[in-house]
């Protein structure tokens, strides 16, 4: 997780059985590409890759060439259709579901009479990547890049300004020197870190007791139905360092709510790392109210579960 300003200290190594390390300097620090992104929410990962194009193939393109998209299409070259630079130019990320659909469903016309044959065997979820690919080659989603040394200091700033929930991608590639007599020998690889928001919904926990169900409130999200002894989970919670967490909730109006929500690790029996008390009645307002609770961890990196115990069992629509 990541938090207003914080720095992180990198270091990035590079071994290659034929080319040798970084490290030692058989290695130049100039065939490494080390980049550092801002996702903002909602928006796809192709962005975090856009410097590593010759090293890293977009998993929407592999995708796309194992079909046979390329007999019709290529990048930057008109073949029976359009290129797929020609595409990125004609539609925007607005036209997303759009263009899923025609690759999806197949048809004619748009481009002149080539017909583009339906694509069932693809879901749409792969479809989606295909589709993130193509507009990432427009030239209004071309991002400047810079590449970062082989260590340093990243620090999460981007975030503040849109006030999002987005994600930091630190990630580092390198193409090998392959073999000269082996044409197209050379292998690629990557590897990626991900720093993502310190703010966890409610609702998208990985685990949840039967009884919880997903609610809203205005445009927020939560969860409800709570009673005694329901639970939330999240899975690999890095807990180094944590002294505290925040916790929101909504209340109903005319309803005596009191209880203890528990912060444990592993499992809804596990180590108990923070308590509070719960409580909120007002005969016609409803209410929104916000906990500061402090934990002491006994576990660097767990599973986290919340808990409501000892409860004056909460009504069904809330939580």
């Amino acid at each position: 997780m990541y938090f207003n300003n914080k720095k992180v200290n990198y270091k990035v190594v590079v071994n290659d059985a034929e080319d040798g390390s970084s490290e030692e300097g058989t290695i130049s620090a100039d065939q490494i590409k080390v980049t550092f992104s801002y996702i903002p929410e909602g928006e796809d990962m192709i962005k975090a890759i856009v410097g590593h194009q010759q090293n890293v193939v977009p998993e929407g393109k592999t995708i796309m060439d194992a079909t046979d998209c390329k007999a019709c299409h290529a990048i930057d070259v008109q073949v029976n259709g359009p290129s797929y630079m020609e595409i990125a130019e004609k539609y925007t990320k607005e036209n997303r579901n759009y263009l899923i659909d025609r690759i999806k469903k197949g048809g004619s016309g748009v481009w002149g009479e080539p017909l583009m044959s339906a694509h069932p065997q693809l879901d749409i979820e792969e479809i989606g990547k295909m589709v993130d690919y193509i507009l990432s080659l427009s030239p209004d989603e071309k991002v400047e890049e810079k590449l970062l040394p082989l260590s340093g200091t990243v620090r999460f700033k981007e975030h503040i300004k849109g006030d999002s929930g987005g994600k930091y991608v630190l990630m580092a590639s390198y193409l090998d020197q392959g073999n000269a007599e082996v044409p197209n020998s050379a292998l690629a690889t990557s590897s990626q870190v991900i720093f993502k928001a310190s703010k966890i919904e409610a609702e998208e926990a990985d685990i949840k007791s039967e009884d919880v169900g997903n609610w809203s409130a205005g445009s927020a999200g939560l969860v409800g139905s709570i009673k005694h002894n329901s639970y939330i989970g999240f899975n690999n919670i890095n807990l180094n360092g944590l002294k505290s967490i925040s916790f929101s909730a909504f209340y109903i109006a005319n309803y005596n709510y009191k209880g203890i929500m528990e912060i444990r690790e592993g499992s809804p029996t596990g180590t108990v790392i923070g308590t509070t008390q719960l409580g909120y009645f007002h005969e016609t307002k409803e209410g929104f109210m916000s906990y500061e609770i402090p934990v002491r961890p006994t576990a660097d990196q767990e599973s986290l579960r919340t808990q409501l115990t000892k409860s004056n069992l909460w009504p069904t629509p809330t939580g």
